[in-house]
């Protein structure tokens, strides 16, 4: 098994380590890691250093002898491209996945986000932001991530297709047309054991044209890797798809779902 969203205590210093990260990974068989650190602009703040950070992961994988993988996590929002060019388009990295987490400076996982605030109207901005950050940074990435979280944020267990469809549709046509993988988040609890995106977002990428699904967890410790995948795998290949991808400098490449089975 394979996890292509990992968080380690590069982003945060409660995070765990690379080296418990490999050895929760043994422990459970999984032969194979992306770390995507998180580029996230708050209220100004620079990204952290990037050459470092690449540094210590490329250090750290060969020291370990094990499949460690160097990604990146950008949180997408307006007027942020000259800070995350540099990181974006570094020589070396494996595999960039992209979010939306903040809208207007606010971060949408506040508890307090929602309140005085009528949720639909939430949920509608949010898609729309989540199109515009698409499509104003599709060249920086390789994969789109936590599509529909605004809806598990708001505590709807299940999306109302019909009242947001039209603009979920435009984004993945947007990431169909461009060639982007959407990817299987299973880091989401919220009393409930389906991942993100939705089945029936999932299905509409397919329908659509999609090809290129990837697989990450968002652990923040390594007793939470591959959490939920074999959940997610069954989901997946009930839409339609038999394969889920790795990337490896900036290029999927795919592996039956069956053989990750065994």
């Amino acid at each position: 098994m394979k996890d292509c969203h990992v968080h380690s205590d590069y982003t945060d210093r409660s995070n765990d380590s690379l080296e418990s990260y490999v050895a929760g990974a043994r422990a459970k068989g999984i032969d194979e890691l992306t770390i995507t650190e998180l580029v996230e602009i708050i209220d100004g703040a620079p990204p952290f250093a990037f050459p470092f950070y690449k540094l210590k992961v490329k250090r750290t994988g060969d020291n370990l002898g094990f499949k460690l993988n160097l990604g990146l996590e950008i949180g997408l929002q307006p007027g942020i491209e000259d800070k995350i060019v540099r990181p974006a388009t570094s020589i070396g990295l494996d595999y960039v996945v992209a979010s939306t987490n903040v809208i207007d400076r606010q971060e949408i996982s506040r508890v307090d986000y929602f309140e005085g605030k009528n949720k639909e109207e939430v949920y509608k901005k949010y898609f729309e932001h989540e199109f515009n950050n698409i499509n104003g940074y599709m060249k920086y990435f390789d994969a789109y991530s936590k599509l529909d979280q605004i809806i598990k944020l708001g505590g709807d267990k299940r999306i109302d297709y019909s009242k947001y469809g039209e603009i979920i549709d435009a984004i993945l046509e947007a990431l169909v047309k461009n060639d982007k993988a959407l990817e299987v988040f299973t880091g989401f609890n919220y009393g409930e054991i389906l991942p993100s995106p939705y089945p029936t977002i999932l299905r509409r990428y397919k329908d659509l044209g999609g090809k290129i699904i990837t697989l990450g967890s968002g652990s923040v410790k390594s007793d939470t890797l591959c959490n939920n995948f074999d959940n997610a795998l069954d989901i997946i290949e009930s839409v339609g798809f038999d394969e889920v991808a790795t990337y490896h400098r900036r290029e999927p490449d795919f592996e039956k779902i069956k053989s990750l089975r065994k």
